[in-house]
């Protein structure tokens, strides 16, 4: 059962002013006018507008005692006029608590500082003044300062139990407070956050092209001070994952595939990769997000094969479908990782739903056993989309070498190179970088080899993982008891 506590009283003519209004018969301009509440966050948040938004939930920066909130009070369509005094009184919506149990009323502001304060209880405030103070267009009259008593529950609410206004002729018009009902939400816990310009509805992130990449920054809402934070990331499909921190470093995933930071931009390369990341914030999980990132394929391949015709590989490709493209270049590569540009630039049929059909003759070939292919379609905007790799074998054509060689390509170089070799005959083979002064700088292999054709390549670092400057290296091979070697430039 609610507890009504009676108007103070005062011996100034406002309070008696109140006095008469409390006691007066309902009637006048605002009788059964909905009483209207807009929560202002919390108190240490100066950002009260008189504005009502509509907002009736609060999220106190915790929900403890001591919190306090503010809630502005308007009158629906109380705009124009004319009161000297009123009161409004607040309860639990629990029937079984007072509201005075768990709130406070510490304050109230707004008009009633023309109109004088009353009074202020627990539970609700009272004011008047002897001249009226017309209400403003918004109806805005009262801000109410209120003070968490104990711990609040989420999703606990109180709301207004009465609000009864005086006009300026002595009316008494009680108020609607149907409405006038406030919910607290429990403060948030971390959630995660995906940021950035590639980032599209749904959670879908667009590559641009093949070879091209995309990226995601992942962070942290309602962070609580001083946490600790860690990201763990999942994958599923096919495509390249860097995980970076926010000054673009990468970052080192343990075996959970798990990295400490306070954000993290995942970024990835190729395919159509589903990525899940979930944060872990003072030893608590997060619910994960999950980001798909797919392909744009300007050029969607039927087919790319190729063979080996008289002397030279004859490629062939088609397309069921291009868009705005320029044409094609013809990358190959003797090891399946260093890719070189071979050939002239093939023309493309810019944007066609028909099947396309295209022809490239690769004429002057390395003398290896194996070669790999990959096209790369040229945009009419410049971007590149690279299709998969197909190897060729060139061992069936060409017989075992006579005589023992070694080449450098390509010479000079930036980043790698690749050094050849061909053995006549089988033997120990070692290839080793030396730099100018004759000091080690690589050792790439030391193994047993069969007669053949074959090749290493050379990514200009060091025994211990160190890029090396620019300047002359030289490509030392022993085969057994013969040595050859090739000097090559590194230029940065």
């Amino acid at each position: 059962m609610y507890r009504v506590k009676p108007i103070l009283s005062f011996v100034t003519v406002a309070a008696f002013l109140v006095a008469v209004v409390a006691s007066g018969a309902d009637a006048g301009a605002l009788k059964d006018k909905k009483l209207l509440v807009d929560t202002v966050f919390n108190m240490v948040e100066d950002n009260d507008d008189k504005v009502n938004e509509g907002v009736n939930t609060i999220a106190p920066s915790m929900s403890m005692a001591g919190d306090t909130i503010k809630v502005e009070l308007f009158i629906e369509e109380g705009g124009g006029n004319d009161i000297i005094g009123g009161t409004v009184a607040f309860s639990d919506s629990n029937m079984d608590m007072m509201f005075d149990d768990s709130w406070k009323v510490v304050g109230v502001d707004g008009i009633v500082a023309v109109l004088g304060a009353g009074g202020i209880s627990d539970d609700s405030f009272t004011l008047g003044g002897l001249t009226p103070v017309t209400i403003g267009d918004n109806g805005y009259f009262a801000t109410v300062k209120i003070m968490a008593k104990a711990d609040i529950a989420d999703g606990a609410s109180f709301y207004a139990r009465h609000a009864i206004i005086g006009t300026a002729s002595f009316e008494q018009d009680s108020l609607d407070v149907s409405e006038a009902i406030i919910t607290v939400e429990a403060p948030k816990g971390p959630t995660i956050m995906g940021m950035g310009d590639d980032l599209m509805a749904g959670n879908m992130v667009q590559i641009p092209a093949m070879g091209g990449s995309a990226s995601v920054t992942i962070g942290l809402d309602n962070l609580p001070a001083d946490a600790s934070i860690s990201y763990t990331v999942t994958t599923t499909g096919e495509g390249t994952l860097s995980v970076l921190d926010e000054d673009d470093m990468m970052l080192e995933l343990d075996d959970h595939m798990m990295v400490t930071a306070d954000k993290i931009v995942i970024k990835v390369a190729g395919g159509s990769l589903q990525v899940t990341v979930k944060a872990t914030v003072n030893g608590e999980d997060t619910v994960p997000v999950t980001f798909t990132f797919t392909q744009l394929n300007p050029a969607e391949l039927a087919s790319f094969d190729g063979a080996v015709q008289n002397d030279r590989v004859v490629l062939n490709w088609s397309t069921v479908s291009q868009t705005n493209n320029a044409g094609w270049r013809i990358t190959r590569s003797v090891d399946g990782e260093t890719f070189e540009a071979v050939g002239d630039f093939v023309q493309g049929a810019g944007t066609a739903d028909a099947l396309m059909n295209y022809r490239f003759e690769d004429k002057n070939l390395p003398g290896v056993e194996k070669v790999y292919y990959r096209l790369e379609q040229v945009d009419l905007d410049g971007s590149i989309s690279q299709s998969n790799v197909i190897e060729v074998l060139l061992g069936a054509r060409m017989p075992l070498p006579t005589e023992f060689a070694v080449s450098v390509y390509p010479n000079p170089f930036n980043p790698s190179t690749t050094i050849s070799y061909d053995l006549p005959e089988g033997a120990p083979v070692s290839v080793i970088i030396y730099d100018v002064l004759g000091q080690q700088v690589r050792r790439l292999i030391s193994q047993f080899n069969s007669a053949g054709r074959y090749s290493v390549q050379w990514d200009a670092r060091d025994n211990q993982g160190r890029g090396v400057a620019s300047g002359v290296y030289i490509a030392r091979v022993d085969a057994g008891t013969t040595t050859l070697s090739q000097k090559m430039l590194l230029l940065k």
